[in-house]
């Protein structure tokens, strides 16, 4: 792979900002059309719902996505969980199975899909029975959540920063976005945008130790499995960290992630990867190789402006 592109798609206010700053560090382009051959391609915002179709599409000029589509379908379908079932709430992926054990869970049951949920507290949190029942109906009623699958969790009280205000919807809890590619720490930022710049402040001054600590520990299972990928941790009530949830990075929003240390680092780690890489492959060359190696790449590149 000789080349490193961004295919990235802008679809708010909010995003074009994030777009100019990966521009900083990435050649982005926002077609698969023009992406040259050979290309390493991170796929911001722009590899769903299509995923194997963009990843068949780039093999036709022999350049792939940092995410295979088995990568991306280890995250997107919550295969992780069985990874690090340590240190992440207990699930299940049956409804029997969920309902027999709800019973015995202090707190009851977060319900969502494997992939997104019904961002909506009121249908995602199940503290009785009833409720189970009410949710579990409702989201095997929603098209998109149903077709992913349901998951169950343990609901895990945790510490919050700042106590919401508005009945059903969510409090800003100790929760933390972190940006790996496989067990590199790329970036992290509080989950929370939407918060009071007061509680973001609140947050940002805490030790962070034990967040970064059960990040990595993930990470380093994970990234055996997958590359480029964001762990959301946060604290329980009584202190401990714990991980909330993974996915894909290409498809992750950046939270209170600084943009720039992201797709600086991001982009550090993918060259440092790649003359790794040319360097294993010289190390078994002769001088006379090596020199024919690196005109066929000149060649290829010349080619693909001609063309």
């Amino acid at each position: 792979m000789n080349d490193i592109k961004m295919l990235f798609r802008s679809s708010d206010r909010d995003s074009l900002a994030e777009l100019a700053v990966a521009k900083k560090y990435f050649d982005v382009v926002e077609t698969r059309m023009f992406i040259p051959k050979d290309s390493l391609v991170v796929g911001r915002y722009s590899v769903l719902p299509y995923y194997r179709e963009l990843e068949r599409d780039l093999a036709f000029n022999n350049s792939r996505l940092i995410n295979s589509a088995i990568e991306h379908k280890y995250i997107a379908n919550f295969d992780w969980y069985h990874d690090i079932a340590d240190i992440t709430p207990r699930t299940w992926f049956d409804a029997t199975a969920a309902s027999f054990a709800f019973d015995d869970l202090p707190h009851g049951m977060v319900l969502k899909g494997r992939t997104n949920s019904a961002k909506s507290w009121y249908w995602m949190y199940a503290k009785t029975k009833a409720d189970f029942r009410r949710i579990d109906t409702f989201l095997h009623q929603n098209e998109m959540l149903a077709h992913q699958g349901i998951v169950y969790r343990e609901y895990i009280p945790l510490d919050i920063i700042e106590k919401s205000c508005i009945p059903n919807s969510f409090d800003f809890v100790n929760e933390w976005r972190c940006f790996f590619y496989k067990t590199k720490m790329l970036a992290m930022g509080y989950y929370w945008t939407m918060a009071e710049e007061s509680s973001i402040e609140k947050a940002n001054n805490q030790d962070l130790f034990g967040a970064i600590n059960i990040a990595t520990q993930a990470a380093h299972k994970l990234a055996k499995r997958t590359n480029f990928f964001v762990v959301d941790v946060a604290k329980t009530a009584e202190g401990n960290w714990i991980v909330i949830e993974v996915n894909d990075g290409q498809m992750s929003g950046l939270s209170c992630c600084n943009e720039e240390l992201l797709y600086s680092n991001l982009k550090t780690e993918l060259i440092a990867e790649r003359r790794k890489s040319y360097s294993n492959l010289a190390s078994g060359l002769t001088p006379q190789a090596i020199e024919a190696y690196e005109l066929a790449k000149k060649q290829q590149k010349e080619q693909a402006k001609v063309d």
